[in-house]
């Protein structure tokens, strides 16, 4: 018999059913991917899971080549430009509708993915999460880059851990028990990164 929880997670639930998505995006391609997500979504749903989680940028693949360093521009300019353009803005349409799915699912769904920094000026694409609620609202969103960025020690974190916070999309109250960020434990597991609820 498993041991009762110490208090409910996820609105309130004592038990959560988990789904971690393990099918493969279509690589480079938003369009399909999002419809694949959404279908593995309703799937997912279809067995009672609460919470459907996809991997690092399963949205809409990893950008696993280098960038002139070691290679001609010619190289790799035209895979970038499809990295581009596979990448999502949030919150948009795309955005939209896998909120859409997460609410026909009545679900939370974590989505990884490639996210293009809105702003016309910028043109960072992050490696993110997004945090649907099972009404599909984008709660929140986690961001890195694949260049070095500012980390944030918030006061949960002590001389051994980096806290990189997770940055609330709308106004609404946290969910129950909060975020604070993505911890990494420095002293046990450098360059290991697990969510900090």
């Amino acid at each position: 018999m498993m041991p009762k929880a110490s208090k409910p997670v996820l609105g309130g639930r004592e038990i959560v059913r988990v789904a971690i998505v393990q099918k493969a995006p279509a690589f480079m391609d938003r369009e399909a991917s999002l419809a694949r997500a959404e279908k593995l979504i309703a799937e997912a749903a279809e067995g009672g899971t609460d919470l459907i989680v996809f991997p690092e940028v399963w949205l809409s693949g990893y950008p696993y080549w280098t960038e002139g360093w070691d290679s001609p521009l010619q190289q790799w300019a035209g895979g970038r430009v499809r990295f581009r353009d596979a990448a999502i803005v949030a919150p948009s349409e795309d955005t939209e509708r896998l909120g859409a799915a997460a609410r026909k699912a009545g679900a939370y769904v974590v989505m990884g993915c490639n996210e293009m920094d809105p702003r016309p000026e910028v043109s960072t694409i992050y490696n993110a999460l997004l945090f649907f609620d099972r009404d599909g609202r984008l709660l929140a969103r986690h961001r890195y880059g694949n260049v070095p960025v500012r980390v944030v020690a918030l006061p949960a974190a002590t001389k051994d851990q980096r806290v990189y916070p997770i940055e609330r999309i709308r106004g609404d109250a946290p969910p129950p028990g909060g975020y604070a960020g993505v911890a990494e434990d420095l002293a046990t597991a450098p360059g290991k990164r697990r969510v900090a609820w």
